[in-house]
């Protein structure tokens, strides 16, 4: 931010490099302000814009994300339950209900768990 702002007072400068303006004022003096007195202006109001402002709070720092903590693991249910009949069919397409089996890759018959 500080790069652009610099980078912003440079461009205005250089647009105002040679004008030479005159503010009004009351009196019969006029006072003459040449760039450098803008160029300063506005390097000022720049530096006290992007400056830390000291009556602010800091900002708070975000906290740690807290590991995620596992799961308790739902009980398995009872062997012959539906409930342990829905999951082993939906598991092993070879589960024989009335038995409880199912054959593994291997051709091997499994209780189902």
């Amino acid at each position: 931010m500080l790069k652009k702002a610099i980078i912003t007072a440079a461009t205005i400068a250089t647009m105002i490099a040679t004008t030479t303006f005159i503010v009004p004022t009351t009196s019969a003096n006029a006072k003459d302000v040449t760039a450098a007195d803008v160029v300063k202006g506005v390097v000022a109001g720049i530096v006290v814009a992007t400056s830390d402002d000291p009556k602010q709070p800091p900002k708070a720092k975000q906290a740690k994300p807290t590991p995620n903590k596992p799961m308790a693991a739902k009980p398995a249910p009872k062997k012959f339950s539906p409930e342990w009949k829905k999951k082993c069919q939906t598991k092993f397409k070879s589960f024989d209900p009335k038995t409880g089996y199912y054959k593994d890759k291997n051709g091997k018959k499994q209780m189902c768990k």
